[in-house]
């Protein structure tokens, strides 16, 4: 059996000023007063952009330049629906890219104002298809525990795609 040596930890600073010894100490202990750059709030940054205009300002970043917004009131949230050429490539394989772009654009401008409504990005009306199709299966789904009286289990769904499904059943007093 061999022995191995112990691993010495290094701090992160240490490893930073040995590698590089023109680099700075910072000193993280006091919280940085300047305000967010993200912040929606427009008295506290005047620079930041709308939902709608962040929107646009990351789809031309990516490579959307044709893209076209438009800002729908739906259910409360705010909907972003957008029209470009290429929407396949916006949305991805199973509306992944469309999910990690919603994700992102609300974590920005939620960051620096809570009050904002939350954002839902549509592509072509990829979302409002998907949604009537789920919402389809769960009330075939309903139906057939209504007529059978047994229990059947619908795919995996992630929290939004469970709320819908909620949603459309929530009335139904027999499930």
């Amino acid at each position: 059996m061999s022995r191995q040596r112990p691993r010495l930890r290094r701090r992160a600073t240490d490893a930073v000023t040995k590698d590089r010894p023109h680099a700075r100490q910072r000193n993280d202990t006091q919280p940085s007063t300047a305000p967010s750059p993200l912040s929606m709030n427009p008295e506290a940054n005047p620079h930041v952009l709308p939902p709608k205009e962040m929107l646009l300002e990351m789809l031309q970043r990516l490579g959307f330049q044709d893209a076209e917004v438009e800002e729908i009131d739906f259910e409360g949230q705010l909907m972003l629906d957008v029209k470009t050429d290429d929407p396949g490539r916006l949305i991805g394989r199973q509306g992944a890219t469309l999910g990690d772009l919603q994700y992102l654009l609300n974590r920005i401008v939620h960051r620096g104002d809570e009050s904002t409504p939350r954002i839902v990005l549509d592509v072509g009306g990829y979302r409002r298809q998907a949604r009537e199709q789920l919402v389809k299966r769960a009330k075939e789904g309903a139906e057939k525990v209504r007529r059978w009286c047994d229990v059947i289990e619908l795919e995996p769904m992630n929290a939004y795609d469970r709320r819908i499904v909620h949603q459309a059943l929530k009335d139904d007093p027999d499930i």
